[in-house]
C-alpha cells in the first residue's frame, strides 16, 4: 500500500494555542516533585486546566528549574513531527523573579535563548526558535526577596489542529476501582474533558460491572462514561471493540487505548492528543510509562523492535528503570535525544482512526504482540509512530511480574513468532528461531519446565496455521489458567509459609553474581546442560534463595530451591526432573528446526489472512459470539 500523503507545514500555520501546560504534580498523589520541578517547593492545591494540582512556589532567594521530565517542551519532537519552527512560552508568577529560558540541541549542550524579570501578575510571552537539531526547552526562575508562585505557564506552538473528538477506552476485569479513578481524573480536567466524546469501558468480566462502575463516578464522570459488555477476548478484543466504538463516533478523530490498571496523568493525555492532531503525517502518539510503584522511574519510553531477535527493547539501548525525577533534564543527555519508535505500548496510544479506517483492528493474539504487530502493519500503510517524552502514565514495573514464567508464556511464543512472519524479512528466521531456542533452553536450566511446555504449544499453535487465531480464546485461556492452578512449580508460597527449616541458600551455589555473557555463557551454558542431562537429582533438602536472587543463572545450581517471586512477596517452589528436562530440551529441537524449515511457507500463510483476521467484519463475528 501506498504511503499517504502528509501536510504541506507551511499550511498549517495558525494562531498560537497552548499544547503543553507546565504544572505540578497531580494533587493527592504519590508523584515526585521531581518529575515536575527542582528547586520548587509544593504550594496549596489549585485547580488548573488540567485537574487539581499541587502549585509550584519559588522560596524567597532560590532557583527553580522547570527543566523536568513533565515540563521541559519535547522541541525534536514537534519540529520533526508537527513542523512547529518555534515555541511560545507564556508565562504569569505573584512576585518579581528572574526568568531564563534554556534550549539544548540533542547532545544535550544547552544555551541561554532568553532571559527576562517578571512582574507579579502580567504574562510574558516569549518566542522561542527550533533550529534543527533542538533537543529540549524548558526555563527556571529565580526568586528574589519574596517566595514566587507560578500561578501559570505553557508552551504554545502556531500549527494548525484538526478537528474531532477523541475516544478514550480500556477493557478490564474486574478493575472498576482502577477505572473509575482514572475516568475521575478525566472528568476533573477541563481542557481534557471537552475534547473526550466518550471513554468506553469494555467489561470482560463474568458478572456486569456497569452498576458499581457509575456508582463510583458520580453524575459528573458518568456522563463520559460508556460500559460495553463482551465476552473474555482478551486485550485484543478488548481494544479491537474499543476501536469499533471509535470509529461510530460521530465526529471522532481519535482513540486514545488506556490499560485498566494503569494511572492516568491528565496533563500528559491532554498533550498527546494535542501533538496528534498536528502531527503532519498523522502518527500514532505513544505515551511513556512510569512505575508505578517507583512513581519517577522510567520504565518505557521509545521502544523498538531488534531486527536480529525480533525482540523488543529501549529504540536507545539505554537499561529500563531510569530515576528521571532524579535530575533536571540539564543533567540528563538520553532525555534530548528524543529517539524514534517502532511502536507504542497499548498501556496509552492515541490512534488517529484515519490509521483504524486503514489497518483494521488488532490481530486476534488475546494479549502480548497486539501493539506491536498493529505499529509495524500500521507504518507499512504511512502512519508511523511517536513516542511523546513528557507524556507519561503510571503502570505496574514488568520487573515486579512473572508473566514470563507463567501461562502467559504461550502468548509470548507464539504471538511473537506471528508478528516476525508477518513483518520480518527472509533472512529473520535464523535469529528469531535461535533466540526463541536460548530462551526455552535458560528456562529449562531454571527448573521452569511449566513455562518452556507453555512455550511449547505456543510453537505448535503457529505451526498450525493462522486459521487458529482468534478461535475460542476463552476457553483456551481457560485451559492455560487450569494448568497453571495445578502445576508444582506455579504456586506462590507466601514467606512466612515457608518451612522455618527451609535454611538460606549457602553462599558459594549463588556465582556468577551478574549473568554470564560471550564466551563465559557459552561454557557456562555447556557445564549446566551438561550437569541437568547426566547427574543425579541430589536429595539434599531445599534451600532458600533471598529476594533479587532467583535469577536464571543461579537457578540452574540447585536441585530444590525456594525460589523468589518477581515482587518478593512470596516463594516458587522449584524442583529438577531429569526425565523432562531431556523430553522437553528434545521437543524444542524439534519444534524450532520445523519452524525454521517451514517458516517461508508459515509466512505467506500468515500474510495471506493477516488482513480478514484483523478486517472488523472478522471482529464483529467475535464480538457476538
Amino acid at each position: 500500500m501506498e504511503p499517504l500523503p502528509v501536510q504541506d507545514p507551511a499550511a498549517l500555520r495558525a494562531g498560537w494555542s497552548r499544547v503543553h501546560d507546565v504544572v505540578g504534580p497531580p494533587a493527592a498523589t504519590a508523584a515526585p516533585l521531581g518529575l515536575y520541578a527542582h528547586g520548587a517547593l509544593r504550594g496549596p492545591q489549585v485547580d488548573t486546566r488540567v485537574g487539581p494540582r499541587d502549585a509550584l512556589v519559588v522560596p524567597a532567594g532560590a532557583l527553580a528549574d522547570l527543566g523536568a521530565y513533565a515540563n521541559a517542551f519535547p522541541a525534536h519532537l514537534w519540529r520533526t513531527r508537527t513542523g512547529a519552527t518555534a515555541v511560545r512560552l507564556r508565562v504569569v508568577v505573584d512576585a518579581p523573579a528572574l526568568l531564563a529560558v534554556h534550549r539544548s540541541d540533542r547532545a544535550g549542550a544547552g544555551e541561554v535563548a532568553h532571559q527576562r524579570l517578571l512582574e507579579p501578575g502580567i504574562e510574558e510571552r516569549l518566542t522561542v526558535a527550533l533550529p534543527p537539531g533542538t533537543g529540549l526547552v524548558w526555563f527556571t526562575l529565580q526568586a528574589g526577596a519574596d517566595d514566587v508562585r507560578l500561578l501559570d505557564a505553557g508552551w504554545d506552538v502556531d500549527v494548525a489542529a484538526r478537528p474531532g473528538s477523541v475516544v478514550l477506552g480500556s477493557p478490564t476485569v474486574r478493575r472498576t476501582t482502577d477505572v473509575a479513578r482514572n475516568l475521575l481524573r478525566v472528568a476533573a480536567a477541563p481542557a481534557l474533558a471537552e475534547q473526550v466524546a466518550r471513554y468506553v469501558v469494555v467489561d470482560h468480566a463474568p458478572e456486569p460491572v456497569g452498576a458499581t462502575l457509575r456508582a463510583e463516578v458520580g453524575a459528573a464522570a458518568t456522563a463520559l462514561l460508556d460500559v460495553v459488555r463482551l465476552p473474555n477476548l482478551g486485550g485484543a478484543g478488548g481494544y479491537s471493540r474499543v476501536m469499533h466504538e471509535a470509529l461510530g463516533e460521530p465526529d471522532a478523530a481519535f482513540v486514545l487505548l488506556l490499560d485498566d490498571d494503569v494511572l492516568v496523568e491528565p496533563a500528559a493525555l491532554l498533550r498527546a492528543i494535542e501533538f496528534g492532531r498536528r502531527a503532519v503525517g498523522r502518527e500514532i502518539v505513544g505515551l511513556q510509562m512510569l512505575d508505578a510503584g517507583r512513581p519517577g522511574v522510567l520504565d518505557a519510553a521509545a521502544e523498538r523492535i531488534v531486527p536480529r531477535t525480533f525482540w523488543w527493547g529501549p529504540a536507545d539501548g539505554a537499561p529500563a528503570g531510569v530515576d528521571v525525577a532524579a535530575h533536571p533534564v540539564a543533567e540528563q543527555p538520553r532525555l534530548h535525544r528524543q529517539p524514534e519508535a517502532d511502536f507504542a505500548g497499548w498501556w496509552g496510544a492515541l490512534l488517529p482512526l484515519e490509521a483504524v479506517r486503514t489497518v483494521g483492528y488488532a490481530l486476534p493474539l488475546f494479549l502480548k504482540w497486539d501493539d506491536a504487530e498493529y505499529a509495524l502493519r500500521a507504518r507499512r500503510a504511512g502512519f508511523e509512530t511517536v513516542s511523546l517524552q513528557g507524556a507519561a502514565v503510571w503502570h505496574e514495573s514488568w520487573r515486579i511480574k512473572d508473566d514470563a514464567r507463567g501461562w502467559p508464556a504461550f502468548f509470548h511464543a507464539r504471538n511473537r513468532l506471528v508478528a516476525a512472519l508477518l513483518h520480518g524479512g527472509p533472512r529473520l528466521r535464523t535469529g528469531v528461531l535461535l533466540s526463541g531456542f536460548a530462551i526455552e533452553v535458560k528456562q529449562l536450566l531454571a527448573l521452569q519446565a511449566f513455562a518452556v511446555e507453555r512455550r511449547q504449544e505456543g510453537l505448535a499453535a503457529v505451526l498450525a496455521g493462522p486459521g487458529r487465531l482468534g478461535r475460542e480464546p476463552a476457553s483456551e485461556v481457560h485451559r492455560l489458567l487450569t494448568l497453571s492452578a495445578t502445576a508444582a512449580d506455579q504456586q506462590r508460597v507466601p514467606v512466612d509459609e515457608v518451612d522455618p527449616a527451609v535454611s538460606p541458600a549457602a553462599d558459594r551455589p549463588l556465582a556468577p553474581v551478574e549473568a554470564p555473557r560471550g564466551s563465559r555463557l557459552i561454557a557456562w551454558t555447556l557445564l549446566h546442560l551438561v550437569r541437568h542431562l547426566v547427574a543425579p537429582v541430589r536429595g539434599d533438602a531445599a534451600e532458600r534463595l533471598p529476594v533479587g536472587r532467583g535469577t536464571w543463572w543461579v537457578l540452574p545450581s540447585f536441585d530444590d530451591v525456594f525460589a523468589p517471586t518477581a515482587d518478593g512477596a512470596a516463594y516458587f517452589r522449584l524442583r529438577r526432573d531429569r526425565r523432562r528436562f531431556r523430553r522437553l530440551l528434545l521437543a524444542s529441537v524439534r519444534l524450532h528446526w520445523r519452524l525454521w524449515w517451514r517458516w517461508p511457507a508459515l509466512a505467506r500463510a500468515y500474510r495471506a489472512e493477516a488482513a480478514a483476521l484483523a478486517s472488523p467484519e472478522a471482529w464483529v463475528r467475535h464480538f457476538a459470539s
